[in-house]
């Protein structure tokens, strides 16, 4: 399932056992060329998007893993070693 951190946290307290991933970006460098990158979104949406994403790493102690997203295929291979 792909959920953001509030969402996270309302699974966390129905299903307590539940194993939560954080997928984080290389750098928020990294994150900010990929968003601008799609050109699916207006530069407004990005920024908010980016400004999410701050707030959201600071979230990380909620989760049970975090999992850098360098590459595709590196992050699905940890993904399933969780």
């Amino acid at each position: 399932m792909e959920i953001d951190v509030n969402g996270a946290n309302n699974v966390k307290k129905i299903i307590p056992e539940a194993i939560c991933i954080f997928i984080m970006p290389p750098t928020m460098k990294e994150l900010k060329k990929r968003l601008v990158g799609r050109k699916t979104e207006t530069k407004e949406m990005v920024l908010n998007r980016f400004k999410r994403a701050y707030q959201e790493i600071n979230e990380l102690a909620q989760y049970n893993y975090v999992v850098t997203n360098d590459e595709v295929k590196n992050a699905v291979e940890k993904m399933s070693a969780i």
